[in-house]
């Protein structure tokens, strides 16, 4: 499982996001997942309103999307952004813990 953390309260891309989306371009490059559909699962920790952080969760994906297609030339057909807020926390037992601020990559097809 590859997951990509985040600051809190932000969508910005970090040095270490960097590397492991370099990673992750390499990989869907590879040709055994050439044609994979990928899906990029924005989450948030719960300190924020439901609505920010839908909105945060939201833009984290898209800024793992928007990075694989600028940087890297994945095809975008391939990319499905999506934020679901708070509602599927990593670590349930605590709610506002770091672990919980990320974007999950999740294979869709072959």
């Amino acid at each position: 499982d590859v997951q990509i953390q985040f600051e809190l309260d932000s969508a910005r891309l970090s040095p270490e996001a960097g590397r492991q989306i370099q990673s992750l371009a390499s990989a869907l490059s590879d040709d055994s997942l050439a044609r994979a559909r990928i899906a990029l699962n924005g989450h948030t920790d719960a300190s924020g309103t439901d609505e920010h952080n839908l909105e945060l969760s939201e833009a984290r994906a898209a800024a793992v999307r928007n990075a694989l297609i600028v940087d890297y030339h994945i095809d975008p057909d391939r990319l499905v952004a999506i934020g679901f807020g708070e509602e599927r926390l990593a670590d349930n037992a605590y709610p506002e813990d770091p672990i919980n601020r990320r974007v999950e990559i999740v294979r869709l097809t072959q």
